[in-house]
Order: structure tokens, then sequence, then C-alpha cells
């Protein structure tokens, strides 16, 4: 999978809208914040603006591997699943032993 495989609009579950341009620049909107308890997530409505890159995956989707990539993004980082038409991009959502994670899929 390339950078240019992961450019496109993507919605989140439970709350999310993220843009990965092909310039290398992102705009997120809508994030959820997530306490360390595992909270119903609180939707952010700042704009987070900035750039993003993949590099080799260090860390786990939901389904237990271990990502071939992660998405690193201003502020945060992704692992990345899928295929390259259709990725999945994945984070750990509060405390990491409620195993609940935040996924965003690309907008056709």
């Amino acid at each position: 999978m390339t950078e240019h495989d992961l450019v496109g609009q993507y919605t989140g579950s439970p709350s999310g809208k993220l843009e990965l341009k092909a310039d290398g620049t992102m705009r997120a909107t809508d994030r959820p914040t997530h306490t360390a308890y595992g909270d119903a997530p609180e939707p952010d409505p700042q704009e987070v603006r900035g750039t993003w890159r993949i590099r080799p995956g260090s860390h786990k989707t939901p389904h237990g591997n271990l990502a071939e990539h992660d998405l690193e993004l201003q502020g945060g980082h992704f692992a990345v699943s899928g295929s390259r038409e259709n990725p999945h991009l994945y984070r750990a959502a509060g405390d990491p032993d409620i195993c609940k994670f935040h996924e965003f899929k690309r907008i056709e």
C-alpha cells in the first residue's frame, strides 16, 4: 500500500471526518474524544489541519494483527489495514484493556 492508495475522504465510527490529500496535507473534523475509561465519546468540533504520511506498521488492528502500515497524522496515528481499494484506518480509543477502536472508512 502506498500513500497514493490512502488519498481520499473518510468517515469515522462513532464520529469524525478525515480528508487525506495527495500533497501530504490533511483535515479532520468532529473527531471523537475518549476518556481513559471508555465512556461514550463526544465529537470535538475543532478542525485540525496538518500533514500526513505512512510508515511501517507498529500498531495492532481490532483483529489483533499488526498493521502493515501506520498512518501518521498531525497529533496522532492510525493503524492501516484492508486493501488498496478499500483501506481501513484504526486507533485505540481510551483504555487499551477495554479494546475499543475508532475506525475510519473511505467514502466512495
